[in-house]
């Protein structure tokens, strides 16, 4: 499908799903841009990011398949029937860690700071500390190094259930997203590190 076309299609879902903000977005070249989170799991399905320019927290995912297309920013229970539409269920660890590290980006608010981390490294730190959030930084490294890792699944009793580690502000928080066997999906967080420093707090 070519950019146009997708771009329309997406304008024309949005209208329909009463989104008049994402439709308008969605049809602006000059306004967002588009890319792809590939999933090869997902047959038959995009998962399109929109990025708002210059206003970052406008931007949003939706997934593009034979169904239609549904908006996934902020709603969990649309990547559900992503799941339920593409006829999905993983058979490998690899498969429900990529699908949970898809679920946690699709559906996150894009409004705040939030992104997957696997490592200390991958927090989003303030960029000219102060001493004391450099002591701060190092405090939380120690704590989080030894735990934080990319994304992982293990499968209990039919499910897969999958670890996502999540950098939300200044919360570092471990996810466990449970994709059972009948295409259905939770998730519950735990938060691991507080008032990180890090460049703003939304």
């Amino acid at each position: 499908m070519a950019p146009t076309d997708v771009r329309e299609t997406v304008r024309q879902a949005m209208a329909a799903a009463g989104r008049p903000d994402r439709a308008a977005l969605a049809s602006d070249t000059a306004a967002t841009t588009i890319s792809e989170l590939s999933v090869p799991i997902l047959r038959g399905w995009r998962l399109l990011r929109f990025d708002a320019v210059p206003h970052p927290g406008a931007s949003f995912y939706v997934a593009v398949g034979p169904a239609g297309v549904l908006h996934l920013t902020e709603e969990p229970a649309s990547f559900t029937k992503v799941l339920q539409a593409a006829n999905v269920t993983p058979t490998s660890a690899a498969d429900a860690a990529a699908l949970a590290r898809a679920y946690v980006e699709t559906t996150r608010p894009m409004t705040e700071l939030v992104r997957v981390v696997g490592d200390v490294d991958d927090i989003l730190w303030v960029p000219r500390p102060t001493p004391d959030e450099r002591r701060a930084r190092e405090r939380a490294s120690v704590r989080l190094r030894p735990v934080l890792r990319p994304p992982d699944a293990v499968e209990e009793g039919g499910s897969w259930v999958a670890t996502v580690f999540v950098q939300r502000g200044d919360t570092v928080e471990r996810r466990t997203v449970t994709i059972g066997a009948d295409r259905s999906l939770t998730e519950r967080g735990k938060v691991m590190a507080r008032d990180l420093p890090v460049p703003y707090v939304a």
